[in-house]
């Protein structure tokens, strides 16, 4: 009997555990890309999650085990069912968030995981509540996971279904180190305006010579300059 358990409690386990690494391999290429986007300073270190998802699917597997056990997948079926649909969503959001790069989509299917997920955790509580228990931790980091995506879409508000702004498609989806690649512009700054000098511009020699001369003398020197000026004027001294 003790064979028979142990089995099937391996099994369920290394369901979620497997096919989370395949997942994880498939996106891995874009690990560099998240780590230059704008993060939350409670953000946690990327070397962290992986361990948290080994842990959360060995939770999850265990749980499936617990439900399994009474009455087998035929009696189960609803639950067990509801739990796969879970795990489709919760697998996908990686492909989305690290390969498409679709904030929005991400932030969908990280919702739907977590409204899932609660649903899943309900349904096992009342066939087992040691098998709700083992998912507790689970709907507990999506609600954080759905915070932090959220955190992550609104500092990196450039970043629209995978383009940059201003960046072509394919730039958008370079990795830091690959040919191409090209880094988030910097936030444009106003520069200001030069202000208008004050300073009047320097007379001309000629004018400064005539300041504090007496109108009635510049008088005469005006009628005969405007004299020398006139069409007639002009024409005698051609001759």
């Amino acid at each position: 009997m003790g064979n028979y358990l142990s089995a099937p409690l391996v099994i369920a386990i290394a369901i979620p555990e497997v096919l989370g690494a395949l997942v994880s391999a498939s996106t891995a290429k874009n690990i560099t890309w998240y780590q230059t986007l704008s993060k939350p300073s409670w953000a946690p270190p990327t070397w962290a999650f992986g361990q948290l998802w080994s842990f959360l699917y060995a939770c999850i597997g265990a749980a499936a085990f617990v439900v399994w056990t009474e009455g087998g997948f035929s009696a189960q079926q609803g639950s067990l069912t509801l739990l796969g649909i879970n795990m489709v969503l919760n697998l996908a959001w990686m492909p989305i968030f690290f390969n498409a790069k679709n904030m929005t989509l991400s932030i969908i299917d990280n919702i739907a995981a977590l409204l899932t997920a609660v649903l899943v955790c309900t349904k096992f509580y009342q066939i087992n509540k040691l098998s709700g228990y083992l998912l507790y931790p689970y709907v507990a980091f999506l609600v954080f996971a759905n915070a932090l995506n959220i955190s992550i879409a609104t500092k990196n508000k450039n970043l629209d279904d995978g383009i940059y702004k201003d960046f072509t498609k394919d730039q958008a989806f370079k990795n830091p180190g690959e040919a191409g690649y090209r880094p988030k512009p910097p936030p444009a700054t106003a520069s200001a305006a030069p202000l208008p000098s004050l300073t009047r511009a320097p007379r001309s020699r000629p004018a400064r010579l005539l300041v504090g001369v007496p109108r009635r003398t510049l008088a005469p020197m005006r009628a005969s300059a405007r004299m020398m000026h006139a069409p007639g004027a002009r024409a005698a001294f051609a001759l």
